[in-house]
């Protein structure tokens, strides 16, 4: 099996450049690097550097901002080989054997859709005292997502979702249920969940704690968005996850569960780490995130947008 590695990216060019040559030391069979309209010269500085590497790698720069989702489809397209994996440019692999790893899993087992391993966040060392059977489980009775990611883990896990920052998955699988979905805009919280969702079925996805990485979490770029609009994201994404995986029958316990979450954060600030908002502010960003969600059911979102993009390549 052959693995293509797409990486999003949006004005992080110093971060993705640091990141290029490990990537070749990762030896894949092709990198495939979208860029979002970046701003911050990345396009005149990936132009520049993109031959100095043996690796087969693409440059995509999209003419028009259009977001996360659209640029992974844009990667999934013109990504060859049969596997592909998901590294967003601030996360850095900490195992050159980690593809190796990845291709094994889905050679012997087909039922395997999906592989991911855990992500360490740069300020925060890995918890190991969170329960193991809830890393990244879904509960579909309540529902209720968990992801503790950053948890330590000594054996592969079979899970319900992984990562959208270090995650691997056969392209035939992406192309059939048409990549991610764009519905999940703004800071892109739950579309890699909302994708293992529908990706999964009665089949298998892994998590394996051979193949870490290290979430760098850089402050500008990327899907970086203001503290009041990353909590209305937070709160509505969450909604339209599960109004669309389970159903406007679970409308009363979408709100019930999102109250719920809105309640718990605002309660004990749990983000303080990153955001400062006030408890005025976080309720404002809850009913923001409540309208969001109701014109999102009323319109319907579109899949496989056709981005403008030019291309550089060195093969």
């Amino acid at each position: 099996m052959r693995t293509s590695l797409v990486i999003a990216t949006y004005n992080r060019k110093k971060t993705l450049i640091n990141l290029l040559p490990i990537l070749e030391e990762l030896t894949p069979y092709k990198v495939v690097i979208v860029d979002d309209n970046s701003t911050d010269s990345t396009k005149k500085s990936l132009e520049e550097l993109i031959h100095n590497y043996s690796v087969k790698m693409k440059y995509i720069f999209l003419k028009q901002k259009s977001g996360v989702a659209i640029v992974k489809n844009t990667g999934i397209r013109h990504a060859g080989g049969d596997l592909i994996g998901f590294f967003d440019d601030d996360c850095i692999p900490l195992n050159n054997n980690c593809l190796r790893i990845v291709e094994d899993w889905f050679s012997k087992d087909e039922k395997v859709v999906g592989v991911g391993g855990p992500v360490y966040l740069r300020n925060t060392k890995p918890i190991s005292e969170r329960i193991e059977n809830k890393v990244a489980k879904i509960d579909f009775k309540k529902p209720e997502v968990f992801s503790y990611f950053n948890t330590i883990i000594n054996k592969p896990l079979y899970v319900d979702h992984l990562p959208g920052g270090n995650s691997f998955y056969r392209k035939n699988d992406l192309l059939r249920i048409n990549g991610l979905d764009p519905c999940f805009n703004g800071n892109f919280y739950r579309e890699e969940t909302d994708l293992c969702m529908r990706i999964k079925g009665d089949k298998k996805i892994v998590l394996d704690p051979r193949i870490p990485v290290n979430h760098l979490r850089v402050p500008s770029g990327g899907c970086r968005v203001s503290a009041d609009d990353w909590y209305m994201y937070k709160f509505s994404n969450t909604m339209l996850l599960i109004l669309k995986n389970w159903g406007m029958k679970k409308f009363v316990s979408v709100s019930k569960y999102s109250t719920s979450n809105a309640t718990n954060i605002i309660k004990n600030k749990e983000d303080r780490r990153y955001y400062h908002l006030n408890r005025s502010k976080l309720w404002s960003a809850y009913f923001k995130a409540f309208k969001r969600t109701l014109r999102k059911i009323v319109k319907p979102h579109m899949y496989n947008l056709e981005p403008d993009y030019e291309v550089t390549r060195n093969y």
